[in-house]
C-alpha cells in the first residue's frame, strides 16, 4: 500500500516537465527515508514492546450463547499489527508483522491462560532479549515465535491464587514500567501466588533467571556455572480514594544452587534471609526494597502516584560506608483524565549510578539475560516526559509528547572494582547524553481496527557520551491492528 503511493505521483510529471522521474524519486526517497528512521532513534516509548502494543484498543467482539460445554470455557482473542518502515537503516526498513493468539479456559478451581505471538522481526526494537547473546546482530528479517503467557492457576477459593508457568509482570502506577519489576522484558516461568485477607492483597513471584554464563556456542566444560534466582513479593492496600503497596525482592545466585524456602514465602524478610543464609550470605544474595502509592482527587480525575526503590542504603558506620552512593531510584507523577474528554500526565525522577549492578558482578546484576528487570531506562538517569490528549470524537484522539532523559555513563554493563567514594558523584555520572525529543500521536478506531500516527523529531546531544557531538532526527511511524474477541458461554435456559 505505501509503495503504491510512492510511485503513484510518477505519473503526475509528464516527460516534458523539467523533472526528471529519477531525481523526484531520489528525493522523495530521501525525505520519506529521514521521516521514517523511527524506533532505534526514537524515545523508549515509541520503541515496539510486543508485550504491550496488545494491551490498547478496542477489538471486534462477538459474545454467542452456546450449548456446548467446551466451548463455554473458552475465551479466544485474535490481533494483528502490521507496522512499515522506510529507512536506509537495514534493521529497520522494511515490514513488521506482528500476530498475537490467546485463549484461556477454565474447570472448577482449575484455568489455563496461554498467550502466544509471531515477531516478524524478531529482534526488532525491544525483542533483542530473545535473540542469542552470542548473535546480537542477527539478520533483522528474522522471525521468531515467543510465548508472553502459559500459565496453569489453581483457585479453590476467592481469595487464594496459585499459579505456575510462564507470565509477564508489572508492579506499580508509573506510566513507562514499574523500577522493581516491569514488562520490558520476556517475561518469567515460575510460581506466583496470590492472597486477599481483608483489605489486602499479597502477591509474589519466585523464578530461575539465566545461570553465568548463558549462551550458545561457549565451551561450558572449563566454566563455573553459578544459578540465579529471583523472588519479589508486595504487600497492597487498594482503595478508590488512595493506594499504597510494600515490596522486596531479591537476586540470589551461585554454584549448584536451588530454589530456597525464605525466598519462597511472600511475607518473609528477604533482606534477614540474605543476612542469615549459612552459606552464601552477603556474597550470593542481594535483597531490594521499595513501595508505590497514588491519591486520587476531584472524582477520580486527578491521581497523584510515585515509586521509590532502593537498591543498598549506606548505614553509614565507618568511613567507607559513609563514602559510598546510595542505589536508591524514585520516580513521580500526576495523571487527569478530565469529563472524558481532555487527558495526559507528567512524571520525572532519577534513578542512582549504581542501582541494577551489584558491585559483586553479573551474577546479582538485576537483569535477566539481555533485559531489564526492572525500568527500562536502567541505572544512572534522569527523566522527565509527559503527555496531553484530547478525545475529538470516541473513536479519534490526538496527543502530544514530550521527553527528556539524561543518561550517564554508567550504565548495567559497567563492571566495578570498588564503589569506595561515590558519595559525591554527579549523577548522571561523567559525559551525560541528553535525549529531548516531542511527538504527536492521532489514533483512530473504527469497530476494531485501529490506525495510528506518530510523527516527531528527536536531539541527542553527547551521542554515546561523547562530548559535544549531536545529532537530530525526525522520526515518522505507521501502525494498523486489527483483531477479535471471541466470548461462549451456555445458554441461560439450560443451566
Amino acid at each position: 500500500f505505501i509503495q503504491s503511493i510512492l510511485l503513484q505521483p510518477i505519473n503526475l510529471f509528464s516527460d516534458t516537465n523539467n523533472f526528471s522521474k529519477g531525481y523526484f524519486m531520489k528525493i522523495l526517497h530521501l525525505i520519506l527515508a529521514t521521516l521514517t528512521s523511527m524506533a532505534i532513534s526514537a524515545p523508549i516509548p515509541l520503541r515496539d514492546n510486543s508485550n504491550r502494543i496488545w494491551n490498547r484498543d478496542p477489538l471486534f467482539n462477538h459474545n454467542s450463547e452456546n450449548k456446548s460445554a467446551f466451548l463455554s470455557v473458552h475465551n479466544f482473542s485474535f490481533q494483528a499489527v502490521n507496522r512499515y518502515t522506510i529507512s536506509d537503516d537495514s534493521t529497520i526498513s522494511g515490514n513488521r508483522l506482528l500476530i498475537l493468539l490467546a485463549d484461556s479456559l477454565r474447570y472448577k478451581a482449575l484455568s489455563a491462560n496461554i498467550e502466544g505471538f509471531y515477531d516478524q522481526r524478531g529482534i526488532y526494537g525491544q525483542n533483542i532479549e530473545w535473540s542469542d547473546p552470542d548473535l546480537p546482530n542477527m539478520a533483522p528479517e528474522r522471525s521468531g515465535f515467543d510465548l508472553h503467557r502459559a500459565t496453569l492457576n489453581f483457585e479453590p477459593a476467592s481469595w487464594v491464587k496459585i499459579s505456575v508457568g510462564k507470565e509477564q509482570h508489572n508492579w506499580g502506577p508509573l506510566q513507562l514500567g514499574g523500577l522493581m519489576l516491569s514488562d520490558w522484558n520476556a517475561g518469567f516461568t515460575g510460581l506466583s501466588q496470590q492472597y486477599r485477607i481483608g483489605p489486602f492483597v499479597i502477591r509474589s513471584l519466585a523464578t530461575q533467571l539465566n545461570s553465568t554464563p548463558w549462551g550458545y556456542g561457549k565451551d561450558f566444560s572449563s566454566l563455573k556455572i553459578e544459578h540465579r534466582f529471583f523472588s519479589a513479593s508486595r504487600i497492597e492496600f487498594y482503595r478508590e480514594r488512595f493506594g499504597i503497596a510494600l515490596a522486596q525482592s531479591s537476586i540470589y545466585a551461585g554454584e549448584g544452587r536451588t530454589f530456597e524456602l525464605p525466598y519462597l514465602i511472600p511475607v518473609y524478610p528477604f533482606h534477614y534471609a540474605q543476612m542469615s543464609n549459612w552459606r552464601y550470605g552477603n556474597e550470593g544474595d542481594n535483597s531490594y526494597g521499595g513501595f508505590d502509592g497514588y491519591v486520587n482527587f476531584l472524582d477520580k480525575q486527578l491521581k497523584l502516584y510515585g515509586e521509590a526503590f532502593v537498591d543498598d542504603f549506606q548505614g553509614e558506620s565507618d568511613a567507607g560506608s559513609q563514602s559510598v552512593q546510595n542505589n536508591v531510584a524514585g520516580i513521580a507523577g500526576m495523571s487527569w483524565d478530565i469529563k472524558k474528554k481532555a487527558y495526559g500526565f507528567i512524571e520525572g525522577g532519577q534513578i542512582n549510578s549504581l542501582v541494577y549492578n551489584h558491585i559483586s558482578g553479573y551474577k546479582l546484576r538485576y537483569q535477566s539475560k539481555n533485559a531489564l528487570i526492572g525500568s527500562p531506562l536502567g541505572p544512572d538517569q534522569k527523566l522527565l516526559w509527559g503527555s496531553v490528549g484530547y478525545r475529538i470524537r470516541p473513536e479519534l484522539t490526538v496527543d502530544l509528547t514530550g521527553w527528556y532523559r539524561e543518561s550517564g555513563e554508567k550504565d548495567i554493563n559497567t563492571i566495578y572494582t570498588s564503589v569506595a567514594g561515590s558519595r559525591d558523584d554527579e549523577i548522571p555520572f561523567g559525559i551525560v547524553e541528553k535525549e529531548t525529543s516531542g511527538w504527536a500521536t492521532a489514533k483512530y478506531n473504527w469497530k476494531g481496527i485501529s490506525a495510528e500516527l506518530n510523527g516527531g523529531i528527536v536531539h541527542t546531544k553527547n551521542v554515546d557520551h561523547v562530548e559535544n557531538s549531536e545529532s537530530t532526527e525526525p522520526f515518522f511511524g505507521i501502525l494498523v491492528k486489527t483483531g477479535i474477541n471471541l466470548n461462549w458461554k451456555n445458554n441461560p435456559s439450560e443451566e
